[in-house]
């Protein structure tokens, strides 16, 4: 009877132990399984989970920046490219703008010599000397500054330098100096007119450069009778006269009216009497409109003094 009583004892203690185990195991599976569902139990049951969250970020966060580079640098190009199509587009029309004024004669003046003469950008840089006037001398190596030349020459360079001109042609395209010989329009204004009409040059015609002499006789007459310019400021021994400025003429007097023959354009000749002689007259072809009292031009071909 002990012996049943022992070994019912040995197997009672065998099958608790057996089950405190698996009550063991249960409870751990129920630990487990709590723990699973719980957020703050991750770094226990799955180590480097949480790095790898934040890893994952960082690299997010990398290519987002990327992205972002890579659209602005996409914007910047295309805003250089329109930027270049429109200078592209403006250089054109500037182009076709040249051209066109080319066609219709226009030019850009880049600079002012002296009252008469001027430079263009007509087949590069391009001397202009304008037909059939004369202002007094300024520039001439030879040659005094004549009275009012230097007014005149400020009056042409405010007037053209830097603007847009047409040009229009005589008979003869150049003079014995090489310069083109022009008509200058600015603003279809004729220049060469204005510049005798306020007093700043005086009518020199050479045949068969006329195409505007009886215009430039007439506005040299208003001038002269309003005293504008030289004809009031310079008396004639002042020698106000342009220099040898080839194709407007050759050394002349400006003066002012009074002690002026009418007879004579080109050069301020003194009024007769007394006669004098072309040595005597400070001027060289200049023209004879009138009735020739000195008798300059002696083959009657309208240029005295020849």
């Amino acid at each position: 009877m002990n012996i049943l009583a022992s070994g019912a004892s040995g197997a009672s203690g065998l099958g608790l132990s057996r089950i405190f185990r698996l009550a063991a195991v249960c409870l751990c599976l129920a630990l487990i399984g709590t723990a699973c569902g719980n957020d703050t139990a991750e770094p226990f049951l799955q180590p480097g989970t949480q790095a790898d969250g934040a890893g994952r970020a960082d690299s997010q966060s990398d290519d987002e920046a990327r992205a972002e580079l890579r659209a602005e640098r996409r914007a910047e190009r295309r805003a250089e490219r329109r930027a270049e199509r429109r200078a592209e587009r403006r250089s054109e029309r500037r182009a076709e703008i040249r051209a066109e004024r080319r066609a219709q004669g226009m030019v850009l003046v880049s600079r002012v010599v002296d009252g008469d003469t001027i430079e263009v950008q007509l087949d590069g840089t391009t001397d202009i000397r304008l037909i059939g006037i004369d202002t007094p001398e300024t520039v001439h190596p030879t040659e005094p500054v004549g009275c009012f030349g230097p007014a005149a020459s400020d009056f042409t360079k405010h007037r053209l330098e830097g603007q847009m001109v047409r040009l229009e042609y005589d008979v003869e395209r150049t003079d014995s100096y090489g310069r083109t010989l022009a008509y200058v329009f600015a603003d279809d204004l004729l220049f060469n007119e204005t510049l005798v009409a306020r007093g700043y040059a005086q009518v020199t015609t050479y045949p068969p450069n006329v195409k505007y002499e009886n215009r430039f006789l007439a506005a040299q007459q208003s001038a002269r009778g309003a005293d504008r310019g030289f004809w009031g400021g310079c008396s004639p021994d002042q020698g106000g006269g342009g220099g040898a400025s080839g194709g407007g003429g050759r050394r002349s007097a400006h003066g002012g009216k009074h002690g002026c023959d009418p007879n004579y354009s080109g050069a301020c000749i003194r009024s007769y009497p007394p006669d004098i002689d072309c040595p005597d007259a400070g001027a060289e072809g200049f023209r004879s409109t009138g009735t020739d009292p000195h008798g300059f031009d002696s083959d009657g071909d309208g240029l005295a003094c020849e």
